[in-house]
Parts: C-alpha cells; structure tokens; sequence
C-alpha cells in the first residue's frame, strides 16, 4: 500500500512493493468451438501483431508443458491493434476499462455487450501439445527407387523444400528398395574359417634333371619334412597312389569350398638368388598348389596343378628371405590337396643341383 512520510527528515516516501495484479482471470469466448476457455493473467507469455486481429500465448491450460494461443479479431477502426494489446495488459491494474467488477475480465464474451471491448468480435483459441516444437515444416518420409548404391529416404515437405538422405551400401552389405515404405538390408557375413597347410623341408641336394618337389615325412617318422623329387618317370598329374598314402602326410581333404589361398616362405640355400636363377634359362623356382578330386575307381591321384607364385632366395647364401602372396584358387569340398614345388625355366633344360635347400610354407586357405 502507499504511505507518507516527511521528506524533511529524510524518511521514506512510500512504504510496500509495487502495485501487483491481483490474481485476474482473463475469459475468452471461442465461437467456433461454443465455448469459453479461462486464463490466468499472470500465464501471458507474449504478443503477436497481425493485419486486422492480434494473438496471445499462454501457458497451456490443458496441458501444464505446452503453450495455447488466442486469435482475437478486431473489427473497426477505433481502435489499433497496438492499443487492444495495451488494453489486456492494462486491464488488471486498472478496474475501470473492464465492466466486471469481479476477478474475471470478459475479454471476449459469450454474452453480447459484455466483451471488454466491442471491437473484439471473436477469439478462436488452439491448445498447444507438449513438445510439438511449435510447429514446424510437415514431411512425408518415403523410400524412392535405387540408385547404384544408394536407396534415397526423401523428406517430401508439405510445404517448402524437400530433403533428400542417402542410405548407402557398404562392405557385405546389400540395400533393397521393396516399396516406398519398406527398404531391406541383407548382411553377408564373410566366412571367417579357414583351413591350413604347412610344412618344414630339408634337402641336401636337389637334382635340376628332375623340376618337381614334394614335402614329405621323414622316413624315420622323426616329424619333420623332407623335399622328395617326384621323377622324371612320374607325372605329378598321375602321382601313384601307394606313395601318396605312403609319403604325402601333408595332404589335406578341403573342409568347405575354398577360392583363396594367402601362403607365406621362408627360404635358404647354400647357394645366392644369382645361382639358383642360373641353373636354367629363366629359372625361378615356383610354389605350387596340387589338387586332386577322387572319384571312385580311381588308380591313381590325378593332380593338377596351379602355380602360386615365386620362391625368392637372398642375394647371400644361408640368409633368410622372406616370400607372401594371395591368389584366388578353387578347391571343392571334399578335394585333396597340398603345396609343393617346381623349378621352372623360359627356355631349354635346367641342370646343376641346389644344395641345402630349407623352405618353410604355410598355405592358409579361406573363403572370400
């Protein structure tokens, strides 16, 4: 409340807050829906201007978290919008621009002649949704067609521009456009087994008259490999069957269908790069897959062959040098196999031997 005091002693002029808004209830009539919708004042969150009508914002009075808005329209020209919307935030602190003299200020009234004001012809109030966001562009999602490796989600807008997001295929996996509402995506899992073939040989001496190699078991069943020449009498494509049973102990029966093999070597000799290359007119020796289907009936195993890849030796006798490849091969399930070696050259005969040869291979065969 308002006090007094004498300014010649220094005392205060006035004692109290200021004038506050007493708690008044703002009532809107909505003619379209027939009915009136109460506000609090204090719950006034904001103004809107428009042409011809103006919009107030509340705090949602059916839902605590989301804000109502009311269109009032006002017709004729006594008044501005800029004036109606002094006139509401006025109407609290002085009662006499309102014809209730209750708490609750008709500002659009059911009744004829009682709204605050005659200019304000209807409100149309709309009730907000907690987290709508206020509104907002609307979008239709739909899958178009695909596109190499794309299937494009078009963000359709009712209004303004549209939105296109890609869905791309990427490693083992496949996108397929069923319909505008349905797109699938198929993983292919790569195989992750494998299988291995490997072997450590030992010869003292190797005879270039005769180019094949085989690992094999040593005699003594000691457990370690030993090259073995194959002969010039025998074929590696009709290797005899009692000496596969008998020395081929890294032989493999393929598990699965394999097409990929990454084989890995060690490599050593008594003798450089240099000189083993000049035993023969391009000579290089070769790793070699041998393969082998049975059938019954079979007398014989009937290999073929396929060529890795080379077999590098160091450039100092009795080094290390390392070799390591991948290629694609095809093994069936069920298929004998194993990794052998050849010593090739581009022309004419190779001769000389290679002494000490030390080779270790690891084949590791997968499915890409």
């Amino acid at each position: 409340m308002y006090g007094s005091g004498n300014s010649s002693n220094g005392g205060p002029q006035f004692t109290g807050g200021p004038p506050r808004s007493n708690q008044q209830i703002l009532k809107f009539y909505d003619s379209v829906a027939g009915e009136c919708q109460y506000y609090n004042y204090d719950d006034i969150l904001g103004f809107q201007k428009g042409s011809g009508n103006f919009t107030i914002f509340f705090k949602g009075a059916r839902d605590v978290n989301a804000k109502d808005s009311v269109l009032i329209t006002v017709t004729g020209s006594t008044i501005t919008i800029t004036e109606s919307i002094e006139l509401i935030l006025n109407a609290p602190l002085y009662l006499t621009v309102h014809k209730s003299d209750t708490a609750i200020i008709e500002i659009v009234s059911d009744v004829a002649g009682n709204s605050i004001r005659g200019e304000f012809s209807t409100a149309r109030i709309t009730y907000g949704t907690c987290c709508s966001g206020g509104g907002g562009d609307t979008y239709t999602l739909e899958a178009s067609a695909k596109a190499g490796s794309n299937v494009p989600l078009l963000l359709d807008a009712a209004s303004g521009s549209d939105s296109t997001v890609n869905l791309t295929e990427g490693t083992n996996i496949t996108l397929t456009r069923n319909s505008a509402t349905q797109v699938t995506i198929d993983a292919s899992v790569p195989n992750v087994y494998h299988q291995i073939n490997n072997h450590n040989l030992f010869i003292t001496s190797w005879d270039m008259r005769d180019p094949y190699l085989f690992p094999t078991l040593e005699n003594r069943g000691a457990g370690f490999y030993t090259g073995t020449p194959v002969g010039s009498i025998v074929n590696p494509a009709a290797y005899p069957s009692d000496d596969a049973f008998k020395f081929q102990n890294n032989l493999e029966r393929a598990t699965t269908a394999w097409d990929r093999v990454s084989w890995y070597t060690l490599s050593m000799a008594n003798m450089t790069a240099a000189a083993i290359a000049a035993l023969g007119t391009g000579g290089q020796l070769k790793t070699v897959l041998y393969r082998y289907s049975p059938s019954a009936g079979d007398s014989t195993f009937n290999y073929t062959r396929q060529i890795l890849g080379d077999v590098d030796f160091n450039t100092t006798a009795n080094r290390v040098q390392t070799n390591a490849q991948t290629n694609n091969i095809t093994l069936l399930v069920g298929d004998l196999f194993f990794i052998g070696y050849e010593y090739t050259v581009t022309a004419g005969s190779a001769s000389g031997t290679i002494t000490n040869l030390r080779l270790q291979t690891t084949g590791r065969f997968w499915k890409s």
